[in-house]
């Protein structure tokens, strides 16, 4: 009561004008962070890759991408181009400016695929790409799409490599299925905070 009877007190000490204006500052704020946070959103990337396993056989390497599309719409990738790593160069020919230019090596390649994959919205999906290429000292992949709304460039940190002859067992911790969209995002927020403060503790 005591708290009430002050912002009662303080509310009626400011006129009318100051009230309206704060009011107005407020609303303009609100609407400019409104607008940031839609931009930021139409602004990122339509797929993002979590992971990609390698799995090796005699015959052939098959790279297994792990991809979820974050947009409410569906995207169609038209073409994948996978590298270990980029190129640069620097040339100068004679009498000339030095240029400096960078781009892909074949011998860099992983895979390549013309294949068309559709993933619908909010979808998580699994591709799977074989190939008879073969890398050494993989630390990252850069993949390079075509997709229905324009070209995407990921870099990939999270791969994992299946020896030859090999079964890669991917445990599954959780996983539940809920009516209501509200309790599935709460255990999502949980299961993931659980997750950020593990991956913390365990490098230190």
């Amino acid at each position: 009561m005591e708290y009430l009877k002050g912002l009662c007190s303080f509310l009626g000490s400011l006129d009318f004008k100051t009230i309206v204006d704060t009011l107005s500052s407020l609303a303009a704020l609100i609407a400019i962070i409104s607008v940031l946070i839609a931009w930021y959103k139409s602004a990122r990337k339509a797929l993002s890759i979590k992971q990609i396993v390698i799995h090796q056989t005699p015959e052939k390497f098959t790279y297994i991408i792990k991809i979820k599309n974050i947009k409410p719409y569906a995207v169609t990738i038209k073409d994948i181009n996978c590298y270990k790593q980029k190129s640069f160069m620097v040339e100068k020919e004679n009498n000339q400016k030095p240029k400096y230019s960078y781009g892909y090596q074949l011998n860099d390649m992983a895979f390549h695929s013309r294949e068309e994959f559709t993933i619908q919205a909010g979808g998580l999906t699994e591709i799977s790409i074989p190939t008879k290429t073969k890398l050494n000292d993989i630390e990252q992949l850069i993949i390079d799409m075509g997709t229905s709304h324009g070209e995407q460039l990921i870099i990939c940190k999270n791969i994992i490599l299946a020896p030859m002859s090999a079964t890669l067992v991917i445990g599954m911790e959780f996983n539940e299925h809920y009516s209501s969209r509200f309790k599935a995002l709460c255990n999502y927020y949980k299961l993931k905070i659980k997750y950020i403060f593990g991956q913390v503790f365990k490098k230190s």
